[in-house]
């Protein structure tokens, strides 16, 4: 008999029990007439879980669990959140440290060691999708000396350009990282209404004017590429370096070669259907994704036109402008505008009320099954100002909203939205 166990008879005469001296705990029990048939108790202590930490994290993230009783093997422990099983990175007997599973919500954590299982006290949220909002990260009157700027656009380096609409126009080079400013150029009577980076150009709509210029960073010279380009909102340039004016009133595209304004040809025409056109923007597949009164289209590069969201000459009312989540097959929209697609695929607007939104699409690739979510407009549901321009910094992959108008008491700033 090993030392501290003692053997003994059991009430029943037809039983045994071995027994631990030190706490009378059963540590096996066996029957007299079969002695061969031993039933051994388990008398390891049940995990103990003091903390779960951190309290929210994302699918993936590391989960650390505190406690006492874990085996230091991993494979002798089990842990599951909403009856997944965690991947476990490692183990000692006071600490287990897990990868979140897939699964979204807010949940205990059941931990499995020594044969006896625990449940935590401590919840932790687990989620795969997180848009934040940064309100005035950069302010406009101070970076400007009190002027105000439509447009906005990234350099390659994560720097920002800003064109004033002033008479003459300024050209201004911001740099988050340090706050220096720059006045890189002067430039004639052009309210700049978009910014379009292009390498180390940026293609200009100067609207007031109706011209397409290219501003070179490197030489910080102007070029006027094309003219007689009325109520021109927009330059994009796609992948094979074509440029392309969008026009708003008369609701057309026109693609150039290259972007030095030859060989202008007319690319889509929404003139019989929407009677206005307020934004494009090139998504991964070479999409122009184009922005009517009342819906969002995706024209290929072919020229077949595809309606994405909204329908054509069907407005939304303004519980459908302010509230509406969801499908975006089923959506409504109202002049929406200010285009701009990121590094996900994801694709920002705002609409005629001035409320930031972004279609998410959906797993196979489609914006019809995307999902259509709010995602700014303003305090104790106040409308922002006018947003001026989208745009996404290459360094960060963050977007970032320009206000513009301050007819809503809304100072002049800009937004971050970060994407976890």
């Amino acid at each position: 008999m090993a030392a501290g166990l003692i053997a003994t008879a059991g009430v029943a005469q037809d039983k045994v029990y071995l027994i631990n001296k030190t706490n009378n705990s059963i540590v096996a029990t066996f029957d007299r007439a079969d002695v061969t048939t031993i039933s051994f108790q388990n008398v390891l202590e049940a995990p103990v879980i003091t903390s779960v930490t951190p309290a929210s994290v994302k699918i993936g993230a590391d989960i650390t669990i505190a406690g006492e009783n874990f085996s230091g093997v991993k494979e002798d422990n089990t842990v599951t959140i909403d009856g997944v099983a965690c991947n476990i990175k490692s183990a000692s007997t006071t600490e287990l440290v897990v990868e979140a599973p897939s699964v979204l919500g807010t949940f205990s954590v059941v931990v499995t060691s020594n044969g006896k299982e625990t449940t935590s006290t401590d919840q932790v949220e687990i989620w795969g999708e997180r848009i934040s909002v940064v309100k005035n990260v950069v302010d406009l009157p101070t970076v400007l000396g009190g002027k105000q700027s439509h447009s906005f656009e990234f350099t390659a380096d994560g720097k920002m350009l800003f064109a004033s609409i002033d008479n003459p126009n300024k050209y201004y080079c911001y740099d988050p990282a340090t706050g220096a400013v720059e006045v890189i150029k002067e430039e004639g009577d052009n309210w700049i209404y978009s910014m379009t980076r292009n390498g180390d150009k940026v293609m200009l709509a100067a609207k007031s004017t109706g011209k397409m210029l290219s501003l070179d960073l490197n030489s910080k010279e102007i070029e006027e590429v094309a003219t007689d380009l009325s109520q021109i909102l927009r330059v994009a340039v796609d992948a094979q370096g074509n440029a392309y004016a969008l026009l708003r009133d008369d609701a057309k595209i026109y693609k150039f070669d290259g972007c030095t304004g030859a060989g202008k040809t007319l690319f889509a025409d929404f003139k019989a259907t929407d009677g206005q056109i307020w934004d494009m923007a090139f998504d991964a597949n070479g999409n122009l994704l184009v922005a009517g009164n009342c819906a969002l289209y995706s024209v290929a590069p072919d020229g077949t036109k595809t309606t994405i969201v909204g329908e054509t000459g069907v407005g939304s009312t303004n519980d459908e402008l302010h509230d509406y989540l969801g499908n975006a097959s089923t959506a409504h929209l109202q002049k929406p505008r200010m285009l701009c697609v990121d590094g996900r695929g994801y694709v920002w607007f705002q609409d005629q009320w001035n409320i930031t939104r972004v279609l998410k699409p959906a797993a196979d690739g489609s914006y019809q099954n995307g999902d259509l979510k709010i995602m700014w407009y303003g305090n104790s549901g106040q409308k922002t100002g006018e947003t001026a321009q989208i745009s996404v910094d290459p360094i960060s992959g963050d977007v970032f909203v320009s206000i513009w108008s301050v007819g809503y008491n809304v100072p002049v700033q800009i937004y971050k939205f970060v994407v976890e």
